[in-house]
């Protein structure tokens, strides 16, 4: 015996089905979403009951920068997702955009979806980078879908990534703006999509970035830190810092599975030539906090050391 219901969750409509009764067997108790597609007729999306594989390959990956590549002491594993998380303006799109075409040259079947850039604004932008999309995807390597989230739910959105991600040979997915998604939805549903999405392409052996906004300037929170982050293997964040009248951009990681990395925040700048990592940020703190104060250097600095031996040596 089935249930299906209409429920309407804020100013979204979600079709549910739950299995009240099975003959002689066991059954799942909770509800459970689904879409009707042309073509396909009901599509039951389990999303919350979708699980990881439970081992995930270990062939390592680059990031398509390789400063960024020395500061994961290791590059990305294959099978691993990795969220990039800053403010409006931070280079989370460009970063992206190095990221999935990384594999061109291998010939490997490529996926960039955009939720809230066209396609010629997120080619434009990449090509003032340092990267050519345009000229990848006339190889038919890479496959650039650009849409805003409201043409669909996130189920559906769910159902048509899946369609998406067909080829044996589909070896990389990035997905812009994934923040954007959070207002198609509630909180609980927002999560299982992330779920559901996470665990299908990490069965699929795919190496996958995320890119979310940060709701200010000089940083804040997201429920995509506590939703994304505790799905994905690593967490890139980028950051604004303010220093003597001046903006500047910093790259840390903060977090990346399987191995050691580089804990220092660093300089982050963008030229045409691309997405650079430059020097760690020196004698400062409250980066991270959007509160970059300049401390006085201690003892031990090279420049100091040297100083004093020096005055001593006068003596």
């Amino acid at each position: 015996m089935l249930l299906l219901q209409n429920r309407l969750e804020g100013a979204r409509r979600w079709r549910t089905v739950r299995v009240l009764k099975v003959c002689g067997a066991m059954h799942h108790r909770g509800e459970v979403a689904f879409t009707v597609l042309p073509g396909r007729g009901a599509v039951v999306l389990p999303m919350s009951r979708l699980h990881v594989a439970p081992s995930a390959p270990q062939a390592r990956v680059t990031s398509g920068n390789s400063a960024l590549d020395a500061m994961t002491e290791g590059r990305f594993r294959a099978g691993c997702s990795t969220l990039v998380s800053g403010a409006t303006g931070t280079g989370k799109t460009s970063l992206a955009s190095r990221f999935i075409a990384a594999d061109a040259a291998r010939g490997q079947q490529l996926l960039l979806l955009a939720n809230e850039e066209s396609r010629e604004h997120l080619k434009r932008n990449s090509a003032g980078a340092g990267r050519d999309l345009t000229g990848v995807e006339q190889t038919g390597r890479l496959h650039i879908v650009a849409r805003s989230p409201e043409v669909a739910s996130l189920d559906n959105h769910l159902v048509q990534i899946q369609a998406l991600v067909h080829s044996p040979r589909q070896a990389r997915v990035a997905m812009t703006s994934l923040s954007a998604l959070e207002r198609l939805g509630p909180t609980q549903s927002y999560r299982e999509f992330i779920l559901a999405l996470s665990a299908f392409l990490q069965q699929k052996g795919i190496v996958t970035i995320f890119t979310a906004a940060l709701p200010s300037a000089l940083g804040g929170t997201s429920i995509n830190q506590g939703h994304v982050s505790a799905l994905t293997g690593a967490i890139v964040l980028l950051r604004y810092v303010e220093l003597a009248s001046r903006i500047h951009r910093g790259i840390a990681v903060l977090e990346l599975c399987g191995n050691g990395h580089d804990t220092r925040i660093r300089e982050f700048t963008i030229t045409d030539r691309g997405t650079h990592v430059g020097e760690p940020f020196s004698d400062i703190t409250g980066i991270l906090s959007g509160n970059a104060v300049t401390i006085a250097p201690t003892v031990t600095t090279p420049s100091l050391l040297r100083s004093w031996l020096a005055r001593r040596l006068d003596r």
